[in-house]
């Protein structure tokens, strides 16, 4: 299964309905411009902003599918181990050619049984996508924040952008006025 291509074919959890496609292309392509956070500006912002909450939404709702569908492939696996115990009965595991049936050859019987081994397999896989689109909702997450952190930090004057902003202990303490003395206590002479 390729994980970067957007394109995820995932096999349904209770193995009976038909496999689930989910197109996550866009996300892909977003995912691409995760970097993007290291040069953020004022105007690039709103875009980015709204394409990490873009897709964070719809992983959100791809999660959200497919943990269903975990479920149901827990309940299968469930399902099939309890059919398989049931199957292998002392008489059947002689037939197989073993002298004496044991708890242990049943449980090795039980774990190599085809329905026992498909439905983990299917478990698996979905599990394999969900953690994957996890951490990527995460990074999104992640992204969205670090955007919204630096864009809402100190803003620069209007007038001249390489200036500190109003938050600067300049301003706290008074210099942008002439009044403060910062650091260096109160002058003794004046003039």
């Amino acid at each position: 299964m390729d994980l970067e291509s957007g394109v995820y074919l995932i096999p349904a959890g209770d193995g009976s309905s038909a496999p689930l496609q989910l197109d996550l292309v866009k996300v892909a392509h977003a995912k691409g411009r995760l970097h993007e956070v290291e040069g953020v500006n004022m105007a690039k912002a709103p875009e980015l902003l709204a394409t990490y909450n873009d897709c964070w939404l719809d992983l959100s709702k791809a999660v959200a599918l497919l943990t269903s569908e975990k479920l149901k492939a827990e309940d299968a696996v469930r399902r099939a181990r309890a059919m398989a115990v049931l199957s292998y009965t002392d008489e059947h595991v002689k037939s197989k050619g073993f002298a004496k049936s044991s708890a242990d050859l049943r449980e090795s019987m039980v774990e190599l049984d085809d329905g026992v081994c498909s439905s983990r397999d299917r478990l698996l896989n979905i599990k394999l996508v969900l953690d994957y689109l996890n951490d990527l909702r995460q990074g999104f997450e992640n992204a969205y924040t670090a955007v919204k952190k630096l864009i809402s930090g100190p803003q620069p004057f209007a007038g001249n952008p390489s200036s500190p902003g109003e938050d600067h202990p300049f301003h706290k303490e008074g210099f942008a006025n002439g009044s403060a003395s910062y650091g260096f206590g109160t002058p003794r002479y004046t003039r």
